[in-house]
């Protein structure tokens, strides 16, 4: 997402009916310009677990564990 989703609502309705299905929706966020409202929304509960924000994609190195312990608690 770069800054905002080009269509929020629509973005937030996809993420609703996948929750809905049983799937856990982990967002990802890169840089400090991010919807925090939106990706919020968008993020399965509880929000700590499943919302991380990291500032560049160099960051992405440090999700490894991250994701570990979401898969495998």
């Amino acid at each position: 997402m770069d800054r905002r989703s080009p269509n929020p609502h629509k973005t937030i309705a996809a993420a609703q009916r996948a929750k809905d299905a049983g799937i856990e929706v982990i967002v990802v966020a890169v840089g400090k310009e991010v919807d925090d409202a939106e990706i919020t929304q968008i993020a399965s509960g509880p929000i700590a677990g499943h919302k991380i924000t990291i500032s560049d994609y160099t960051d992405t190195v440090s999700l490894k564990h991250k994701f570990y312990s979401l898969i495998c608690p």
